[in-house]
């Protein structure tokens, strides 16, 4: 909080030392403003409010770079084995399937023998 004086700094700390923590505020159904209002005891002015949205920027073609880390003998193991792979992605439950054509063009595009 650059600028900010000593002694707000002061009593914002001495707050957040006799609060509930935040994650039993949420479970409790707080708001962030009435989280706001509990760190600085009401002394505050909200100059800006945005939506909140979770976007997972996923693509296959980001999982076709991470499976190509695999390298290049996993991929052959893989490609042999099992003749295809599929990705999950853990943030938004996306799955990805690849097909063994797609597996060799991976390997070759990207692996060393």
């Amino acid at each position: 909080m650059p600028g900010c004086p000593d002694e707000v700094i002061s009593q914002i700390e001495k707050r957040l030392n006799s609060i509930k923590p935040v994650s039993q505020m949420i479970s409790e159904g707080y708001t962030p403003e009435m989280i706001i209002s509990d760190v600085t005891g009401g002394d505050y002015k909200i100059l800006e409010t945005n939506p909140i949205k979770y976007e997972c920027d996923c693509s296959k073609e980001r999982f076709e770079r991470g499976i190509a880390t695999l390298g290049y003998d996993e991929l052959n193991t893989i490609i042999n084995e099992d003749e295809k792979a599929e990705v999950l992605c853990h943030f938004c439950m996306k799955k990805y399937n690849f097909t063994k054509d797609e597996l060799i063009s991976i390997r070759d595009k990207y692996c060393k023998k």
